[in-house]
């Protein structure tokens, strides 16, 4: 697939070459695999969220008051159902398979995929309406996600580094996770994946958020941990 960094596409370009009828069994087929992975993960255990079912819209963590809503991460359209289900498959990897803490994969989770959702949303990728055919994960190649990043910080300047630490969970995710959903599978390496950090300094990751921000950074040392400003309040969770 030809370098799609630097291009928005609306759902009729992608698919510019493909007749009407082709495009709307695309649609279909994808929908139905939508389908199909929430009924499986609806089978399975959720212990490390409370016991609660997958389809359900709160799950809870390892903190009490701590808790993600996917509810609340819905676009007003609820066009972003299916990367709501990406993100869910994603968290639920990281926390119920591979253990990390549920209170930490809910930090800012809320206000980071609404924040995504926007802005993938507005390519249709992974978004769109019921039989829809969505734009695949394959078009964000790394060129064409720090263009994303660069964005995101023109938009948000006070973002934290949980809006970016999401794309490091993904880029490391088994594709075995997603290959019963094919157009969800994102193939990238993260721009921050080739800087260097010693033991004592700011992570790569930060380093590469600090080199967006320019002069505003205050992150430049392990002690100074925030950005200056403060989440507005239509990011809380």
């Amino acid at each position: 697939m030809q370098n799609l960094a630097e291009d928005i596409y609306s759902r009729s370009s992608f698919y510019t070459s493909i007749d009407n009828e082709e495009k709307a069994l695309i649609g279909i087929n994808q929908w139905k695999a939508i389908k199909s992975i929430e009924e499986k993960y609806e089978q399975y255990p959720m212990t490390r969220f409370g016991g609660v079912n997958f389809s359900d819209d709160i799950w809870g963590t390892d903190r009490v008051g701590s808790y993600i809503n996917w509810g609340k991460m819905m676009l007003p359209d609820n066009s972003n159902y299916p990367l709501i289900l990406f993100f869910k498959i994603l968290i639920y990897q990281r926390v119920q398979v591979l253990k990390y803490s549920s209170s930490d994969a809910a930090k800012g989770l809320g206000a980071v995929v609404r924040a995504w959702s926007a802005l993938l949303g507005r390519e249709h990728i992974l978004c769109g309406k019921l039989n829809q055919p969505l734009v695949p994960s394959e078009v964000i190649s790394s060129e064409k996600l720090h263009s994303l990043c660069v964005e995101m910080i023109s938009i948000e300047k006070n973002v934290s580094q949980e809006y970016f630490r999401i794309w490091s969970w993904i880029a490391s995710t088994s594709k075995k996770i997603f290959k019963e959903l094919p157009f969800a599978l994102f193939n990238i390496k993260v721009p921050w994946s080739k800087i260097k950090s010693t033991t004592g300094e700011i992570s790569p990751l930060q380093k590469y958020i600090n080199e967006l921000i320019g002069s505003e950074a205050t992150r430049i040392s392990i002690r100074s941990y925030a950005l200056s400003v403060r989440l507005p309040v239509a990011f809380k969770i």
